[in-house]
């Protein structure tokens, strides 16, 4: 095999491989990679099927161990994020900090099936955007009354939050959040 190829394949892999190491500490950790989160979680996904895909194609069975590995390290990872943002996406309002350089990243979908249901989960930006941090320690789950068209301010209005120097508040249609910034 051509020498540049064998090189752009070992370091297609070792990028891949130090994503997902990257992912799944950072996972541990309860923080978030903004750019993966932005997209759905497509791009590590697309990333490791054609790493699997190639790999499968050019080991002929000799590197079966380590391709074997791969997919069970990956897929923990893949199935995880995989499901829920593809068939459901989110939409992501980003409100700047005063007085700082970090973000508030508010994630929001309507649910599919009756558009009864809005869902909705607040983060903090840290170490220069890479890295999302969760403020909401679980959905915010927001039920609309049957029949009534609210606007999204009436619903869950980010657009006009009260900032103190530790904490962000949000207006919603079930009360007032505050969430405690990190």
């Amino acid at each position: 095999m051509n020498n540049s190829v064998t090189k752009i394949r070992n370091s297609f892999m070792l990028i891949v491989v130090s994503i997902d190491i990257v992912w799944l500490f950072s996972s541990a950790l309860n923080y978030d990679i903004t750019i993966f989160k932005k997209s759905n979680s497509i791009i590590p996904i697309l990333l490791n099927i054609i790493l699997f895909f190639w790999l499968g194609y050019k080991s002929k069975g000799r590197k079966l161990f380590m391709f074997v590995i791969l997919i069970t390290f990956s897929f923990l990872l893949l199935i995880k994020h995989l499901f829920a943002p593809v068939f459901d996406p989110y939409s992501y309002e980003h409100l700047h900090i005063p007085g700082s350089h970090d973000e508030v990243v508010v994630e929001h979908r309507a649910n599919l099936i009756d558009q009864g249901f809005t869902h909705y989960r607040v983060y903090q930006t840290k170490f220069w955007g890479l890295f999302l941090t969760e403020l909401t320690p679980k959905e915010v789950i927001i039920e609309e009354p049957h029949g009534s068209y609210l606007s999204q301010e009436d619903i869950f209005d980010y657009s006009a939050p009260k900032w103190t120097r530790e904490t962000i508040s949000f207006e919603t249609y079930d009360g007032k959040i505050t969430l405690h910034l990190k």
